[in-house]
């Protein structure tokens, strides 16, 4: 009879049993800080299994994890008749429990609790055996899991000095000022990215180096500075011609940052303009610039001008040619003319007579004002005044953009008058071979159309009758 119903009490499982299983799963488990762990075990498709008893073997890594006991609260196997035990071996723990009823439903079977015994630990966890009551009724399908601790640590990266940039965690992009949980334990590489504008001097703080890309492991919780500090330039100055004048304001400057340069000429020099790799940037004796690069910048300086300037005395008893600026120790030669019935007496300055000779030369060392003085005569005749041709300096040289040629013919004679660059190209023709009698002339010249700069002229007059020619060249300058 006994034989028949253990016979029978198989058969009967087996027909019930035998097309069913149950998922048992444990939990793939991760946390953030060290101490105590409940991690669970879970199963599904119990109902009508007459699950009366369970076993397993789990094993897992014992230098991570230390098995403490099994907790039945809120579980399956949390009922009454039945109880769960454990015991340990070298390789993991060995489970097993059962009960007078059946467990049904789906959810936690048992956890398991641990005392976690490292930080950053990692651990598979698998069953090497699982079996439902004593004949391994229904089928256990089982998947396996794992553990792992993370623990967290709060960091604060920040910029230090006076430039910019930001910072590479492992090859991921952040600004700054930063505050980011990492890894304790963990090794990280660490890369401080200048922007243009800014070098990178090295970490302080939780670390100290100079190293960048820098590799460290995290241990606890700091602030690490990121050095940068602006980049500087040099903006160095040069004086054209040498010892003209002089320049403040050059130096090293930062990234950035406004030079202003400032040109001081010396005595009897004037400042012209700044330039560049000799192309002109400004012409006010400040230049300011944003500094970006490395810079020269050119001074250029000329010698001063000074300013001539003449009355006659009277007022209608001639002309004077020759006065307008002349720089330092330029001869100026006046010329005084004379009107019909008027002859030349002398010069005078500050009412002292200082020549008696018409055409009056001197080295320009100040400004000055002269007085041509002239006597009324009446023997002479007009006629007498032309006895030679003669070409005067235009008036006023320098100019902008106007000045006047003066000349006298003492016979008829044809006329040119040409200007010329300093490398001897024609600019312009003011008188084109035309042809003048006997007398005196003047002609305005303007100029507008040319640049600033030194030009030369040169007159010739040929006399119609004995071919004899009269020629003159000198120079003017155009200041715009």
């Amino acid at each position: 009879m006994r034989i028949q119903a253990y016979t029978f009490l198989i058969i009967f499982l087996t027909t019930i049993n035998i097309f069913s299983q149950v998922n048992v799963a444990i939990s793939d488990t991760t946390v953030s800080e060290t101490g105590k762990i409940s991690i669970p075990v879970y199963v599904s498709n119990l109902n009508n299994t007459y699950i009366r008893s369970f076993q397993f073997h789990l094993t897992y890594d014992k230098s991570v994890l230390d098995f403490k006991s099994i907790n039945e609260k809120g579980t399956l196997t949390d009922r009454r008749y039945w109880g769960v035990n454990s015991d340990e071996d070298k390789s993991g723990v060995y489970v097993y429990g059962s009960g007078w009823t059946s467990l049904s439903g789906d959810g936690v079977l048992i956890y398991l609790v641990f005392n976690i015994l490292v930080e950053n630990g990692k651990t598979d966890l698998v069953f090497d055996k699982f079996r439902f009551n004593n004949y391994n009724y229904p089928q256990a399908i089982i998947t396996n899991g794992s553990f792992s601790i993370d623990v967290k640590q709060e960091m604060t990266f920040a910029k230090k000095g006076d430039g910019y940039g930001k910072i590479l965690i492992d090859e991921i992009l952040y600004d700054l000022p930063l505050q980011i949980k990492l890894t304790k334990n963990k090794k990280y590489t660490l890369t401080a990215l200048p922007n243009n504008s800014s070098l990178f001097n090295g970490w302080s703080g939780g670390i100290t180096s100079s190293n960048n890309p820098y590799e460290f492991t995290l241990k606890q919780a700091s602030t690490i500075y990121l050095d940068f500090q602006l980049k500087t330039y040099s903006i160095s100055s040069g004086i054209n011609p040498d010892g003209f004048g002089k320049v403040e304001g050059s130096g090293i400057y930062k990234y950035g940052s406004s030079a202003t340069l400032k040109a001081i000429p010396y005595d009897n020099k004037n400042f012209v303009n700044w330039t560049i790799d000799d192309e002109i940037v400004g012409d006010s004796i400040e230049y300011s610039i944003e500094v970006f690069d490395d810079l020269e910048i050119m001074a250029n300086f000329e010698s001063a001008f000074w300013q001539i300037t003449a009355n006659t005395n009277p007022a209608d008893a001639g002309q004077i040619i020759g006065t307008g600026y002349y720089s330092q120790n330029e001869t100026a030669e006046l010329i005084a003319l004379t009107n019909d019935s008027w002859a030349f007496a002398n010069w005078t300055e500050n009412d002292e007579i200082i020549s008696s000779d018409s055409i009056l030369s001197f080295s320009v060392l100040s400004d000055r004002e002269l007085t041509a003085n002239y006597n009324f005569i009446t023997d002479i005749k007009p006629d007498d005044y032309f006895v030679e041709t003669k070409l005067f300096q235009p008036y006023p040289n320098p100019f902008n953009p106007t000045t006047t040629f003066q000349f006298r013919i003492k016979s008829l004679s044809e006329v040119s008058l040409v200007v010329f660059d300093l490398t001897g190209n024609v600019v312009d023709r003011i008188i084109d071979s035309k042809t003048l009698n006997k007398g005196q002339f003047s002609k305005s010249y303007n100029a507008e159309n040319l640049a600033s700069g030194v030009y030369l002229y040169v007159f010739n007059a040929m006399n119609t009758f004995d071919k004899t020619i009269y020629s003159k060249k000198g120079k003017f300058i155009l200041l715009k």
